[in-house]
This record gives structure tokens, C-alpha cells and sequence, in this order.
């Protein structure tokens, strides 16, 4: 969609954000799917939410990994 007026945008977000930093080892595609769709949730930036709840889903998160746990 920006590829027509802003290259280096798409460049940016595809290969810098989703390629370089989104696939660092640090976290597991797991955690890290986890981690953005709580950011994005708490934060309420909604209108990006339903790309990363599917992006999410890619990475195997499943519905108990929403589920918040209980401390003892």
C-alpha cells in the first residue's frame, strides 16, 4: 500500500521491524507474538491488533496462552 509513495517505508517494515528485529533469538516467536498483541491491547492501538492476533496464531499461540494464570 505505501510501496507506491514510500519504498523505504516498506523497506523499513518488512525487512528492518518484521525481518531483523522481529526475528532476533532473544525470545521465542512465541513470547514475542505474546508480548506485541498485550502491548498493543493495554497500550489500545487496536487498529493493528487484528494483524498481530493473526500473526499470533502463526506463531502458535493457542486460546489457554491468554488466559491469565493465578499467583499462589
Amino acid at each position: 500500500m505505501f510501496g507506491d509513495f514510500a519504498p523505504q517505508l516498506v523497506h523499513f517494515t518488512d525487512d528492518v521491524l518484521f525481518g531483523e528485529v522481529w526475528e532476533r533469538p532473544d525470545l521465542s516467536p512465541l513470547d514475542r507474538a505474546l508480548i506485541t498483541v498485550t502491548s498493543l491491547v493495554t497500550s489500545g492501538s487496536t487498529e493493528q491488533l487484528s494483524h498481530h492476533l493473526c500473526r499470533a496464531k502463526d506463531n502458535s499461540v493457542t486460546e489457554a496462552d491468554s488466559k491469565p494464570t493465578r499467583a499462589r
